[in-house]
């Protein structure tokens, strides 16, 4: 469905990765774009996180959706693939949030992901008093 008022409307076309469920693609015109980044920025800094701190962005991402090692390490976000999260994928990235030194580091990613994460914790814990 598109808008009379936008149909002929320059557009930017945008995309879920259907980690959910089925890939989502719909069309934005620039303003719309532009308060969406303005709203997830808004959110984000409720969130205490401040542009140019450390993301881990916990995602399922399509080859096409993946950020360049350039942008990434520009952006300083880390995207970690959760559509193959092992135990020992778990564990490597809580080792490598145990050594990073960063001041200020997020993470955003899927509920799901961070179930796992925490029934690995509780699992390897199970019976410590911590």
């Amino acid at each position: 469905f598109q808008s009379r008022e936008y149909k002929n409307k320059k557009k930017i076309k945008v995309s879920t990765s259907g980690s959910t469920g089925i890939p989502f693609v719909l069309f934005q015109d620039k303003n719309k774009k532009k308060r969406n980044k303005a709203d997830v920025i808004y959110f984000m800094r409720q969130c205490n996180y401040d542009i140019g701190n450390k993301l881990y962005q916990l995602g399922a991402w399509l080859a096409f959706e993946k950020r360049s090692p350039l942008k990434s390490q520009f952006q300083n976000v880390f995207e970690i693939d959760i559509t193959k999260l092992s135990d020992e994928k778990i564990i490597k990235f809580l080792r490598n949030l145990e050594i990073d030194t960063s001041s200020n580091k997020s993470m955003l990613g899927h509920v799901t992901a961070f179930e796992l994460i925490l029934k690995l914790i509780k699992k390897t814990h199970e019976g410590l008093a911590i």
